[in-house]
This record gives C-alpha cells, structure tokens and sequence, in this order.
C-alpha cells in the first residue's frame, strides 16, 4: 500500500506534511527525497515544511505518483482552503491537492443524500480575493473577478474560457512548449507553422490556424514539467489545418525571408572576393561619387556598401569599414575604411548588386 502524507497546520500559514516510510517505500523514499522531504531521526518521519504555496507543486508530482495526502478531519477544510487560496494565485498542481484531501481514498463511500450535503452541484466557483492567472487562459484576473476551480487550478469564469476548456476536447491538433523553449501564448486566428504529435504518435509539421490557447504557470521546478527554466509559461495551442487561402500569406512572407537570407550570404561572398581579389588605391583615397546600394545592417561594423560610380564604367567600389578597436588601421585608405576597386568589364556585378538591393528592399518592405 503507498504511504500517506500527513498534512498539518504549523505556524503563521506555513504548514508540515509528514511521512513515515517502510523498508519496502524504497522507490517512495527516492520521492520523498527529491521533493525536498528532509529526515527525522526521533520521530523516523519524513518532513517538509512550507506554506501551500511552495510545497503544492512538489506535493502534487507524489500524488502523480500514486501516493495520497489526508488531514486531521478537524483541520481538512482550513488545510485544503490554503491549496484553494494557492491554485486561485496560479500554483500548479494545488488544486488537485485540495481535492485530494477533501476526498481521501479511504474514506468510506458517502451515499447520494451526503455527497449532496456535502458537496455543490457542478464545478466549485468564488470570488477572486487575489490577483491571479486564469489556468487556462493565461489571462491575468484582478479581486473580485468570478473564477472557477478546473483541473488545471482556478480560471475566469466566462465564455473564453469554457471555449478553450471545449477546444482541449474537440480540436484536431493541440501542442505546448515552454517559454524557455520559445513558447508564446498564441492568438486565435492566428497562422502559423508548427510541429505536433498525432494521436498514433507519429511526428507532423505544416500550417495551422490558431483556434485557442491555454497558459499554464509552474512557479517551483519548472524543468520537470517541460518550461525550459526554472519557473514559468507552459503555453497549450489548439489548432487546425490552414486551407490553402489562408496558409498563402505565411508562404509569401517565407518566401521572402529565405530570398533575403540567400542575398545577404551572396553579399557577404562577393565582400570576400573583392577583399581578395580587388585593387585598393594607394592611400588616401578619395572616396568615389557614385550610386550606393546594398549597406550592410552591421550597426557595430558601422556598415559596408558598394558604390556603382557615375564615371567609370566596367568598375564597381566597395567600402569596408575597418575603423573598430582590434582592427588592423595601417591597411585602411579611408578614414576608418577599406576602399577596394573591383572591374565589372562586362556589368555583371552591376546586375547581380542591382537584383540583389531589389531583393533587400523587397523583404525589408514587406508586412510581417
């Protein structure tokens, strides 16, 4: 039979969960000891000590293991009433705690006529007395906010929220990344590319049209439930396939990217051959009247161009700048510039240069 965590008022609002292990709890007693459990030799109990707070999350992943929690019957209410207070501020796994204790397993079956009495019908709902993060939502609720308790902890009670709960049932694709992993909360609507698991477990990628999503929050040990940190963001996405209509715009605007990357790489190539290969006047130079294109986004390196000039055909300039600390100055024919001279006998250069500022200019002014 799996052990028993005892859980009890302690001072202040911090509270005590107790265990005594067997010889036999030997996977249990591993539990224990990660979720922070520290030994008492006199007592040969196991304790942890801290308000519902901080210790919801580490009691929640032994319940997920198949231990259970109980309390005193005269202090179960005040006990599970501190997890409800944590689930409404967002701690993960609270609530199932406060569940837990007001539902021991071992607590005899109580007729109809009790768990009425007991119980309200449908889902537990309050009023916020606290700031808080709807869990499903993610959205941010202030005081006074109607809020219900669900499985993931407390959420606005409202129609978005009952649309994503329906969605996590209904839709065709649902994915979740951590925010330490480059999750973000997505907005219904919303075209994107995305990679999921299918239902027989295989791995799929393609274009999907947001239909909601959910933000989970994890404030303790946050790597072990897939935030990428130590604390934050799990965000859910449900979503369907994108028709052909509504995936074109995603299309254009990576067309676009990829057309830019591909130019900025051949820009970066033909700097390399001029630097190689070109001639560079004696210094100093006068810098060339002429056409410029194709600057660099550099804002360190201040930025390097060619320079098609108005009265020397079949050649082409480029100017890299060479004027940083670490930078070799002695070779430099323009103030704090490399000039080079690069022939274009037939204007080759001129048209690739040419294509490939339309190519800039078209990616950088097109919408995102």
């Amino acid at each position: 039979m799996a052990p028993t965590i005892s859980i009890r008022r302690s001072r202040n609002d911090q509270l005590d969960a107790v265990v005594a292990l067997e010889y036999r709890h030997e996977r249990e007693r591993a539990l224990i000891k990660q979720a922070g459990f520290r030994y008492n030799g006199e007592s040969r109990t196991w304790w942890l000590t801290g308000t519902a707070h901080a210790i919801a999350p580490r009691l929640y992943r032994l319940l997920s293991a198949g231990m259970r929690v109980e309390a005193r019957s005269v202090e179960r209410d005040d006990v599970a009433a501190a997890f409800d207070d944590a689930a409404a501020a967002g701690v993960a796994g609270a609530a199932a705690v406060a569940n837990a204790l007001r539902h021991p397993a071992d607590d005899a079956r109580p007729t109809t006529a009790d768990a009425a009495a007991r119980e309200p019908a449908g889902p537990s709902r309050r009023v916020a007395r606290y700031n808080g993060q709807c869990a499903v939502t993610g959205r941010s609720y202030g005081p006074g906010t109607s809020i219900v308790q669900t499985a993931n902890g407390w959420a606005i009670d409202d129609a978005e929220t009952a649309r994503v709960q329906h969605l996590a049932q209904t839709a065709p694709i649902r994915f979740s990344i951590g925010e330490g992993y480059g999750g973000r909360l997505h907005r219904p609507g919303e075209v994107i590319r995305a990679r999921w698991r299918a239902a027989d477990g295989t791995e799929q990628s393609g274009i999907v049209v947001v239909l909601g999503a959910a933000a989970q929050y994890y404030r303790h040990d946050g790597m072990s439930f897939g935030v990428g940190d130590e604390s934050g963001y799990v965000y859910t996405t449900y979503a369907r396939p994108a028709t052909d209509e509504e995936a074109a715009p995603l299309l254009q605007r990576e067309a676009r990217a990829r057309a830019r990357r591909d130019a900025v790489r051949r820009l970066e190539q033909l700097a390399i051959d001029a630097l190689r290969h070109g001639d560079r006047p004696a210094a100093p130079a006068t810098h060339p009247a002429g056409r410029e294109l194709c600057h660099s986004e550099y804002a360190a390196r201040l930025g390097n161009y060619w320079i098609i000039p108005a009265d020397e055909p079949g050649v082409v300039y480029y100017v890299h700048h060479n004027g940083l600390d670490g930078d070799d100055w002695s070779v430099n024919n323009l103030p704090g510039a490399i000039l080079v001279r690069v022939a274009d006998p037939d204007g080759a250069l001129r048209q690739e240069l040419d294509r490939l500022e339309a190519t800039l200019a078209d990616a950088q002014l097109s919408p995102a």
